[in-house]
């Protein structure tokens, strides 16, 4: 699990993010824009990760499993939102 909030760099965040947006041809110069760099890094900030957790089970355990690793990280760390992607792990 990753929990990244302690040690970013806001301000760099911020104008990295500004960076990528006008790298992508969206422009942050408009009003409804200016915010979207600090947004991004806010968002960011409260992100819960977690990955590399090797299952293999079937889809209906794999969606059950899922559904209580969101509720333990919910429970657990109280983030604004949480999200868990889980892929089924296929033989090498």
């Amino acid at each position: 699990m990753v929990h990244e909030t302690a040690g970013i760099d806001l301000a760099a965040a911020e104008d990295a993010a500004r960076d990528f947006l006008n790298a992508l041809g969206a422009s942050t110069d408009s009003e409804s824009m200016q915010g979207a760099p600090g947004r991004m890094v806010r968002a960011h900030a409260e992100l819960v990760l977690a990955r590399a957790i090797p299952v293999r089970c079937r889809p209906r355990v794999r969606e059950r499993l899922t559904k209580r690793i969101a509720d333990w990280l919910r429970s657990q760390l109280d983030p604004k939102g949480v999200g868990v992607i889980s892929r089924p792990n296929t033989p090498a």
